[in-house]
């Protein structure tokens, strides 16, 4: 949960750079463009992952009772 927080924080702060700065040339604004997705990606695949896992582990808690419930009634 901190490491989100401080991936979100490091949007928010390259965000802000990035706006206040309009007399930067037009490459190096590319490149802090190219950052900033960099670090987007990277905080949405930290949130995703997890919870990516959690629903894996979901199903197959879901699969196993299924079992069973199937064995209980044989």
């Amino acid at each position: 949960m901190v490491r989100t927080g401080f991936y979100l924080l490091q949007i928010i702060v390259l965000s802000l750079t990035v706006s206040c700065s309009d007399s930067e040339d037009t490459s190096e604004k590319g490149s802090l463009k190219e950052t900033q997705d960099k670090i987007a990606q990277e905080a949405v695949d930290h949130i995703k992952v997890p919870l990516d896992k959690a629903k894996e582990a979901s199903e197959l808690a879901n699969r196993h009772t299924q079992q069973v419930k199937e064995a209980e009634n044989q």
